[in-house]
């Protein structure tokens, strides 16, 4: 019994200890904040910024003060004018802590400085209706969603975008790869703006096949999941499950993730016309392409 006490006292000192550091960087961070704001600083913000890092590595499981620190990061950066490098950190932040109380608030300085500090409508319109997607309930969303352009409109532009997929030469049509990145975009801004439309699922998918073409995966993966968990009668869904197996096989190697999503295909929708496919993907999984020729000649 004496054991186990000593234990347990051992445990609760080691807490105590690590929430009285934890407490110590917080103080020296505020402290940090209030010395850039003096006249003149007493401290470089080059300090404040590593302190605001630096407790990311000293405590990663404190997401929530992490993402807090890291949009404080980035607001330093955009104060002093440095917008490339608050996009960078505000976009990182986003990717890593979607649930921290302070992500709707690094989604909408994003979109703030894609607007008004690089003029650049695709990308604003794309961290807005993400925030949008994202925080429906959150008091700013109505503000944000009288922002979208109409939606034929918006349907205009792709249409005239998609016009430009491909160039006429001599030899016949090109594919015109400079114009997928920003027309995948569009794809993305238009699910996002209108998901109630009659053709939102469809355009998605093509946002989500856009990308992968351009070999940006998991922005895929996260559409074609989109698909599946909130269009779940769509005739694309079972697609969307089948293309995220694909992406997990075949662009990520992540044979784990896609052996589960091959089985939840197979098992849920057995009469798709995709059957066979996945159930030789499945067969097939973690094998070379001689090993997967080898296999057919044993059938014979």
């Amino acid at each position: 019994m004496k054991s186990y006490l000593f234990l347990a006292g051992l445990i609760a000192t080691f807490l105590v200890g690590c929430q009285s550091e934890q407490g110590a960087v917080h103080q020296r961070i505020s402290q940090l904040e209030k010395a850039v704001e003096t006249t003149p600083p007493t401290v470089t913000l080059g300090e404040l910024l590593e302190a605001y890092d630096n407790f990311s590595v000293e405590f990663p499981e404190e997401t929530q003060w992490i993402a807090r620190y890291q949009y404080r990061k980035a607001t330093v950066h955009y104060r002093t004018g440095d917008y490339v490098k608050a996009v960078s950190v505000l976009n990182k932040a986003i990717a890593n802590y979607t649930d921290a109380e302070a992500t709707p608030n690094s989604y909408l300085l994003l979109a703030d400085i894609y607007k008004n500090n690089f003029q650049n409508e695709n990308n604003f319109l794309n961290a807005a209706s993400n925030f949008v997607i994202t925080y429906p309930n959150h008091e700013r969303a109505s503000e944000i969603k009288a922002t979208f352009p109409e939606q034929s409109t918006y349907q205009a532009l792709l249409d005239s975008m998609e016009l430009k997929i491909y160039n006429d030469n001599e030899s016949g049509k090109l594919l015109n790869r400079a114009i997928l990145p920003v027309l995948a975009l569009q794809y993305e801004n238009y699910g996002n703006m209108y998901p109630d439309a009659d053709n939102a699922v469809s355009i998605i998918n093509k946002a989500a096949t856009t990308y992968r073409s351009i070999n940006q995966p998991k922005k895929a993966l996260a559409l074609w999941q989109r698909i599946y968990e909130n269009y779940p009668v769509d005739d694309f869904a079972p697609k969307a499950l089948f293309q995220m197996a694909l992406c997990y096989d075949d662009d990520l190697n992540d044979e784990k993730m896609a052996e589960q999503l091959y089985s939840e295909f197979l098992k849920k929708y057995p009469n798709d016309p995709f059957v066979e496919a996945a159930q030789f993907s499945l067969e097939n999984l973690g094998k070379s392409l001689d090993e997967v020729i080898e296999g057919f000649g044993g059938e014979e």
